[in-house]
């Protein structure tokens, strides 16, 4: 067995989801990812306050002029949030 064989364990593996139900919702994640810098592995990372801290976390994550706001309830109940920053607002 030669050296070389050993390494084939680290080559990539094609991901293949046409028997998942959450396909699209993958394939999308994963465009985003490719598509935006601020999910890039060496985007900065900042928690922020939005509501209650005990249930809510929120986190942005930002390159350049890129940028996403993540928020997660991590409770069972209806969380009200409120973003303070306006930077983060957007222009919806």
């Amino acid at each position: 067995m030669s050296l070389q064989s050993h390494f084939y364990f680290f080559d990539k593996d094609p991901m293949t989801f046409d028997k998942l139900q959450r396909a699209a919702f993958y394939k999308t994640l994963l465009n985003l990812r490719k598509r935006n810098a601020a999910l890039s592995a060496d985007a900065s990372i900042r928690k922020v306050s939005v509501g209650d801290d005990k249930a809510v976390y929120a986190f942005v994550r930002e390159k350049g002029k890129k940028k996403v706001l993540l928020i997660l309830n991590l409770s069972t109940d209806r969380q009200p949030i409120i973003i303070k920053e306006k930077a983060l607002l957007g222009n919806a």
